[in-house]
C-alpha cells in the first residue's frame, strides 16, 4: 500500500489547490464588485453587513444561554445558602438567565423562556419577567401583565429554596404583581396589579386575588 501514500497526498493537494483557486478567485471578483460601487452603495453594504454579522452573534448567544439555563435548571429542594459560596447550579443558571433577560426583547420572551424550559400555552402572553423559567408552568390563554414577577426561587435566612409554579388557562396576572414559589392558580383566576401572591399558595379556579399578601376579594366563576 505504499506506492498508494503518494497518490493520497497529491489528491489533497488537488484539493486545497482547487479550493485556494476557487476562493481566490471569488475573492477577486468580489473586491472588483465592491470597487466598482459609489461611496454610498460601499457605506450601505459595509453597513448591513455590520449589522448581519453583530445580529447572528447575538442570536447565537441568546440561544447558548438559553440552553445554559436549561441545563443547570429544573432542580427543585431546600439548600444551605451562602452569598460568598452559592451552589453550582444556582450560579449558573443565573448567569445565564441574565444575558437572556439583556438580550431578548419583548416580542421574543414567551419564545425565549420556553426553550429555557418553561411550559406556556397556546395564545399566553408574557410581559412580565419569568425568574426562574425552567420551574414555570403556565396554561392555554393565560395573561402576565407587564412588570409581573413570577420566582421559583425564594432566600429565607441561609436558605434557598427552588419550587415549581403552576398557573392554569386563562388565568389574568396584573401588572407588577409577585408570585412566589410553590405557588399553585387554578383556571380563570385572576391576581390584581401590584399584589404579592406568597409561597405555597393555592388560588382556586375562578377567583380574584388581590394586595399585599393577596387575598380572595371575590369568588367569581369560569
Amino acid at each position: 500500500m505504499a506506492h498508494q501514500t503518494p497518490r493520497t497526498f497529491f489528491k489533497i493537494g488537488s484539493i486545497l489547490l482547487s479550493a485556494a483557486a476557487l476562493f481566490g478567485a471569488g475573492t477577486y471578483l468580489l473586491l472588483d464588485w465592491i470597487a466598482r460601487l459609489s461611496f454610498a452603495a460601499f457605506l450601505l453594504l459595509l453597513v448591513s453587513s455590520l449589522l448581519f454579522i453583530t445580529s447572528c452573534y447575538l442570536l447565537l448567544a441568546l440561544v447558548l444561554c438559553c440552553r445554559g439555563v436549561r441545563k443547570w435548571g429544573g432542580v427543585e429542594g431546600a439548600f444551605s445558602f451562602e452569598v460568598a459560596k452559592e451552589p453550582a447550579f444556582w450560579d449558573q443558571k443565573m448567569g445565564y438567565l441574565r444575558v437572556v433577560e439583556i438580550l431578548a426583547p419583548l416580542e421574543l420572551r414567551k419564545w425565549v423562556y420556553s426553550i429555557c424550559g418553561a411550559r406556556i400555552g397556546d395564545r399566553a402572553v408574557i410581559a412580565g419577567k419569568l425568574a426562574d423559567p425552567d420551574l414555570v408552568e403556565i396554561g392555554d390563554g393565560t395573561f402576565v401583565g407587564e412588570d409581573a414577577l413570577i420566582l421559583g426561587h425564594l432566600v429565607e435566612g441561609d436558605a434557598l429554596y427552588l419550587e415549581k409554579v403552576k398557573i392554569g388557562k386563562n388565568c389574568t396576572i396584573g401588572a407588577r404583581s409577585t408570585i412566589m414559589p410553590g405557588v399553585e392558580i387554578d383556571d380563570g383566576a385572576i391576581v390584581g396589579a401590584c399584589s404579592l401572591v406568597t409561597k405555597n399558595e393555592k388560588i382556586p379556579a375562578g377567583t380574584v386575588w388581590a394586595g399585599i399578601p393577596a387575598r380572595d376579594i371575590k369568588t367569581g366563576f369560569l
